[in-house]
């Protein structure tokens, strides 16, 4: 029977050494995402649902929250097929290389109240990642984390909204890590990167940054500090293009 079992995890991934006449135990490198792994390492006791595939876990929560299931939760998936960017750009989630994760939060909030969440989700990444691995990614406003040049992270905030009421009644943040290299497609070779990070580590940070995002609330303002001084483009010289017109400016 535990020899069964062993074979069942081996075959969901799990790295497990064997050793004669003394039994089984999980390699020191196994790095599998699962939802108990996860749910054991956060402070705060939400439903955490793991995946090996998804098409993407902001998908994923969207399709629960619509069947009638209430926020907050986590999603977390080893590989995303559809991983999504902001304005339908596709997010480039190789299997087993990252952390692709959706925290769904209750929110109730007047649509301008929202609005800071993904800055404060970034401040979120960059706290735990820092914390955790030792990286200090920086912000590109608004939504991506880069490290050593190269594009380590993005951040996707969907909401579901009462149209009637004006209120965002949950807030989807979305966040894709590349923990480990792989190969993009060669449209991105210059841009993409990942943090090189070997450790075992996504169920521990998958639950740093989840814990801090539940914390959000629009009347602490305080992580703003934080963010400009992890910002990559406060006070550069920027292009930014909306709707076809650019400008430039500082």
């Amino acid at each position: 029977a535990v020899w069964k079992a062993i074979h069942a995890l081996q075959a969901e991934g799990y790295a497990v050494l064997a050793s004669p006449n003394r039994g089984y135990r999980l390699a020191d490198d196994c790095d599998r995402l699962s939802a108990a792994g996860l749910a054991a390492e956060m402070r705060t006791p939400v439903p955490v649902y793991a995946f090996d595939t998804l098409d993407s876990t902001n998908n994923e929560a969207r399709r629960r929250v619509a069947a009638g299931e209430a926020a907050p939760f986590v999603v977390v998936a080893e590989g995303q097929t559809k991983g999504r960017g902001r304005r339908g750009h596709s997010f480039f989630s190789p299997q087993g290389a990252g952390l692709y994760m959706t925290v769904a939060l209750a929110a109730g909030l007047a649509v301008e109240e929202a609005l800071g969440v993904t800055a404060y989700a970034a401040v979120c990444v960059t706290d735990a990642l820092l914390r955790l691995t030792g990286r200090d990614a920086r912000i590109k406003w608004v939504n991506d984390l880069y490290w050593e040049g190269r594009k380590v992270c993005g951040i996707l905030t969907e909401a579901v909204t009462d149209l009637e009421g004006g209120t965002v009644d949950t807030l989807l943040v979305g966040i894709g890590l590349n923990l480990r290299p792989a190969e993009p497609p060669a449209a991105w070779r210059e841009v993409i990167g990942s943090l090189r990070c070997e450790a075992p580590i996504k169920n521990t940070l998958g639950a740093a940054i989840a814990d801090a995002l539940l914390q959000y609330s629009p009347a602490d303002t305080t992580y703003l500090t934080r963010y400009r001084e992890r910002s990559l483009t406060l006070h550069r010289r920027v292009r930014c293009t909306v709707g076809g017109q650019s400008q430039t400016g500082i």
